[in-house]
């Protein structure tokens, strides 16, 4: 794996919808710094996740903490599929935080001009 080292930009926000994360790549390619994305997948093509839980999630992953209370209140045998979700994720972060250290610790670098 390739990539470029040096200064590392930051936001004050999350990029979480894709129209702030086009304008984010637009600006730091305009500033001629390439970036790098990982993304981590906590399911396989077979899995499907439930309305119910899909619901329980804000627009930037969060829980909806009393909104999941109700639900498992409703529907106890959501609650395994719950933990299922959870050690996936848990999993799939695992993994890009694994990739990440990995990208820092590697000692090849590109060369790279600032425009």
């Amino acid at each position: 794996m390739r990539f470029a080292t040096g200064a590392l930009a930051t936001v004050a926000e999350v990029a979480a919808t894709p129209g702030a994360k086009a304008k984010l790549r637009e600006a730091t390619a305009e500033a001629g710094c390439p970036g790098l994305v990982l993304r981590g997948v906590s399911d396989d093509a077979e899995d499907s996740l439930s309305p119910e839980l899909a619901a329980l999630l804000t627009a930037e992953g969060r829980v909806r903490k009393a909104r999941a209370a109700a639900t498992v209140l409703r529907q106890p045998a959501i609650v395994p599929q719950a933990l299922k979700l959870q050690r996936a994720t848990q999993g799939a972060l695992a993994t890009v935080a694994e990739a990440l250290q990995w990208s820092v610790d590697y000692r090849a670098p590109v060369e790279h001009e600032p425009r």
